[in-house]
């Protein structure tokens, strides 16, 4: 996951974008791209909820990344598949001095 801010004198705002740098198998694609996922937030409070549903739309690359978007995550059940699919990629976290 990567944030990138910019500092404005204008109300707060954030786009988040699904950059896709893999496929379904996990390999590397020489085409990348980034798409716009969800509305323009304007709303602080909603970043958090977007930002879960966008990991999960990573996660899930057989599953259309439109079906996240106003998913309400407070329903999942821990370690059961969404949609039905089992082709869920892992998550993992690395934490070290930059």
């Amino acid at each position: 996951m990567e944030c990138r801010l910019q500092n404005s004198a204008g109300p707060w705002k954030c786009q988040v974008l699904l950059r896709f740098e893999k496929d379904e198998m996990g390999q590397r694609i020489s085409d990348v791209r980034e798409v716009k996922f969800g509305p323009l937030l304007k709303d602080k409070s909603e970043l958090e909820e977007m930002l879960r549903r966008a990991q999960l739309a990573i996660l899930n690359p057989s599953i259309p990344h439109t079906s996240f978007v106003d998913l309400d995550t407070s329903k999942l059940i821990p370690d059961e598949p969404l949609f039905g699919d089992k082709k869920s990629l892992q998550f993992f976290f690395k934490c070290g001095r930059i």
